[in-house]
């Protein structure tokens, strides 16, 4: 289904989504966040009512690159812990490079069925965070300024709140399966849904990587 998205506040485009409501490679990367951790919540018995993200203030090191940091190591049973989550769910990755943009990549795959999007996503996510900064920067350490400095280069890794600018951007909630064993399936929220039907599906391998997810 392709809609045409416009505001004034934001570039004209066309937004392919799909809106159906899910149900429900072990290569290592090193293209994700460090900065999630312990701030997710959640339950492990899916399928279960998604569980809100509860967002935290980052680590001063969460601004990462992949020419900067390496992903600290994941252990395979986390893998396995993610790939029992999406068989409960009837769900699959749709892989998307690891080249440090892999949340942007995914998300542009779920927005537009087409991951080399990703440059877009991350503009979009850098305008939002440039045009409410009260909402976000309470959880960014140091220099609010910089983060967003960071974020707006390529290869910068995504973190929590470039989610949430994600979902408030676009006015649509999304969805991640996690390979953390305390959770099921988070949920990012939008300040406002401007898409009622529409949910942006994601895995997130901890530390490692994400990848867009797609019904079996």
């Amino acid at each position: 289904m392709r809609m045409e998205y416009s505001d004034k506040e934001h570039h004209e485009f066309h937004l392919h989504i799909d809106f159906r409501f899910f149900q429900s490679q072990d290569d290592m990367y090193t293209t994700s966040n460090s900065s999630y951790g312990a701030f997710w919540k959640g339950r492990s018995n899916p399928p279960q009512r998604p569980v809100s993200l509860a967002p935290k203030v980052n680590s001063g090191s969460s601004i990462q690159t992949v020419k900067s940091a390496l992903a600290p190591p994941t252990t395979f049973p986390d893998r396995q812990n993610l790939q029992s989550k999406m068989n409960a769910y009837a769900m699959q990755e749709r892989l998307v490079a690891g080249d440090g943009n892999c949340q942007f990549r995914a998300l542009a795959d779920q927005l537009f069925g087409d991951s080399e999007q990703y440059a877009f996503v991350r503009q979009a996510v850098v305008e939002q965070l440039q045009k409410t900064p009260t909402r976000y920067c309470a959880y960014v350490p140091g220099s609010y300024e910089r983060y967003i400095i960071d974020m707006s280069e390529e290869g910068c890794w995504g973190d929590h709140v470039t989610l949430k600018a994600c979902a408030d951007f676009f006015g649509i909630k999304i969805y991640l399966l996690t390979s953390y064993t305390t959770n099921d399936v988070v949920e990012v929220l939008p300040e406002e849904i401007r898409i009622p039907d529409g949910v942006l599906w994601l895995s997130f391998w901890a530390e490692v990587h994400y990848n867009s997810l797609v019904p079996k």
